[in-house]
């Protein structure tokens, strides 16, 4: 024992029938106080400790190393891209992993993404991250590299209001660009990257009121007219709603409703759909906003209109091509609840093919 270092002279030698031994590296391990949460577990005759970023742990682990005056190597190690810590005398490695997320539903998958970004740029490895494919696509699509070190910022919380307008002519849609539509935000220098989630198979780009442009005698027919809605059949919402529109000029519509959709998913983003575990896709939408196309002609087949006893809302239904994917789209006017029976708000839900 007179070559050990101090630290081990007092706590991790025992005697056992008059012969000092050491103690395992696990028990080793488990003894430092690393100030933060960590899991611990031994892996053969390594341990793993498992942390939310782990290049930050190990950093503190080595300053508690050298304070303590343990000797030890801070090796590269094909089990580890940030390299493993081997301590004098006991055999084995220390390894450093990130400790994966888990979890379901969109906020989960939020916090998810959140948690692989940081640790990726922390370096972990790919195979360590819960979502790893998504993180290679993310990669691949951005363009950017491990070895830069971006910042995460969380945006979600934002939850900024989006309001629609009409003139007359069109609808516009505020709030529209990537850094108020940003979940995630991927920061370096002046450089940002927004990344805006998507959960499930199907999904909704945009929630915005428009019971005042139909219940106002001044936009209620133009309003109708720009969808291609059939005044009649939309006095099922109560005789308030009623218009004499013209025949749809479904041409027109089409256009309209082509503009609308292109609005309503913004500009300057980066899109991150999970619509499950093994069915992704990640795709930019750049300043000019995304290429939308509906597939077909427009019919009055398309339309669902309110009717008592059967639906409490109206609606456009047709697929159209956005950025090269197909979707079926469904224009929805609606109330908030399941009891509202007036078109309170303008949704329009995605669900990929």
């Amino acid at each position: 024992m007179g070559n050990c270092p101090p630290f081990f002279r007092y706590k991790y030698y025992e005697k056992y029938n008059g012969i000092a031994i050491m103690t395992s590296l696990l028990e080793f391990v488990t003894s430092i106080d690393f100030g933060e949460e960590v899991q611990v577990t031994e892996n053969k005759k390594d341990v793993d400790v498992k942390s939310k970023r782990r290049d930050v742990t190990k950093d503190r682990f080595v300053n508690i190393l050298q304070k303590k005056n343990v000797r030890f190597t801070d090796k590269k190690s094909s089990k580890s891209s940030g390299g493993v810590i081997q301590i004098d005398g006991i055999s084995g490695d220390i390894v450093f992993k990130p400790l994966k997320a888990k979890g379901a539903g969109g906020v989960s998958f939020e916090k998810e993404l959140m948690v692989d970004l940081e640790q990726f740029f922390d370096g972990a490895d790919l195979k360590d991250i819960q979502n790893k494919s998504i993180i290679e696509a993310i990669q691949k699509t951005l363009k950017i590299s491990q070895s830069d070190k971006w910042q995460v910022v969380h945006e979600g919380s934002k939850n900024q209001k989006r309001s629609l307008a009409f003139n007359g002519t069109t609808f516009n849609i505020s709030n529209n660009t990537g850094n108020v539509l940003s979940d995630i935000t991927i920061r370096k220098n002046q450089k940002e990257y927004y990344l805006s989630l998507k959960m499930s198979a199907a999904y909704y780009i945009l929630n915005g009121a428009i019971k005042q442009f139909f219940l106002s005698d001044s936009t209620r027919t133009k309003a109708y007219e720009f969808f291609g809605l059939n005044g009649t059949a939309m006095a099922g919402f109560g005789s308030k709603y009623f218009a004499a529109t013209k025949a749809p000029k479904y041409n027109t519509v089409k256009k309209n409703l082509e503009e609308l959709l292109k609005k309503a998913y913004g500009t300057g983003i980066t899109v991150v759909h999970k619509k499950s575990e093994s069915n992704f896709y990640v795709f930019n939408i750049g300043p000019e906003g995304s290429k939308v196309s509906i597939n077909g002609n427009l019919t009055a087949a398309n339309y669902r209109y309110p009717e008592k006893g059967v639906r409490k809302y109206a609606a456009i239904v047709f697929s159209a091509m956005i950025d090269n994917y197909e979707y079926k789209t469904v224009v929805e006017f609606r109330g908030t609840t399941g009891g509202d029976t007036e078109p309170t708000y303008l949704r329009i839900n995605l669900q990929k093919r």
